[in-house]
């Protein structure tokens, strides 16, 4: 994490504010109510219940762990964006182990009732996370590969942003052409993410990207765009 929070492309949160983390963490718990969402419900219930968190001295630890890893997130991202998905399913494991053992400590309270409805409240909602991703691709890099190389001239530019898609890309295309993955003036086999950002952000790199474009340009060559639509 330390690594990350030095070389990730990722934007820093500035300025980081109680306000803003807490509406990124609702958002998240929205976005993935079964990895984020049970959770932090479920520690919020262990906190709020002096019982269930005085059981023992593992569910305690559990609590503290999970609040100090969203902690380190949430700080962290004053450097450098920790606050994603990607990033803050990290602490899933930890918050579905909390979760399942507020429903257990339900179950041994004899109120049967209650906790079958809580074991079917977490089952939806993680139900739900798996239905949101049904029909979602990971990515269409390889038929976008294969349309343009099988439309392109020999003499086309082919411009890629981000560069990193470029190892997807290139594993699909059938034919060399010329090529930008920006920021690398050439193809991209192999995706080096440290430091993303500050390459991508480079005026020499920026430069070289147009000046290549404008020269393919006069030269008559069509010049392919190919871009990762942004979610939002």
């Amino acid at each position: 994490m330390v690594i990350q929070s030095e070389v990730a492309s990722y934007l820093s949160t500035r300025p980081m504010t109680f306000l803003r983390s807490s509406l990124t963490i609702m958002q998240l718990m929205v976005v993935l109510p079964g990895e984020v969402g049970v959770g932090v419900a479920a520690v919020l219930i262990s906190l709020l219940c002096r019982k269930s968190v005085g059981v023992n001295v593992s569910i305690r630890s559990l609590v503290v762990f999970y609040l100090g890893l969203v902690l380190i997130l949430t700080t962290a991202t004053y450097r450098s964006h920790f606050l994603v998905p990607h990033v803050v399913l990290a602490v899933a494991p930890v918050g579905m182990i909390i979760a399942a053992v507020e429903v257990a400590q339900i179950w041994s309270g004899r109120r049967a009732w209650a906790s079958v409805a809580a074991a079917e409240l977490l089952l939806c909602t993680v139900l739900l996370s798996a239905y949101a991703q049904v029909g979602v691709g990971k990515t269409n890099t390889d038929l976008v590969a294969q349309y343009i190389m099988a439309e392109a001239a020999p003499t086309a530019l082919i411009f890629l942003f981000p560069g990193a898609a470029g190892s997807s890309f290139n594993r699909s295309a059938s034919r060399s052409l010329s090529q930008m993955d920006y920021p690398v003036v050439g193809r991209v086999f192999r995706s080096e993410f440290d430091e993303e950002y500050l390459r991508e952000s480079s005026t020499e790199a920026l430069r070289e990207t147009l000046d290549s474009v404008r020269s393919a340009c006069s030269a008559g060559r069509r010049v392919w765009s190919v871009w990762r639509q942004r979610d939002g």
